[in-house]
């Protein structure tokens, strides 16, 4: 079950960040930018190939100009 959860989280997570960032009309390309971080790396986040840590999370959030209790609060909402 914890993993299931841990999952779910996190693709909920990734899908907020997906969708912020397209509703702002930010690239991946632009947002790699802004984060320091290879637009590989954060495609391969936002489809859940690689994990999103705290660290990655806290700099996309920052990026996208979105508080990272305010993101994670919209996912708690969801679960």
């Amino acid at each position: 079950m914890g993993d299931d959860l841990n999952i779910l989280v996190c693709r909920k997570v990734t899908n907020a960040l997906r969708s912020k960032r397209e509703s702002l009309g930010i690239s991946q390309n632009e947002l790699a930018q802004r984060c320091d971080m290879s637009r590989t790396g954060l495609r391969a986040i936002e489809l859940g190939i690689n994990s999103l840590t705290l660290t990655s999370l806290l700099r996309i959030s920052r990026a996208l100009g979105v508080s990272l209790g305010k993101l994670i609060a919209e996912c708690e909402d969801s679960l």
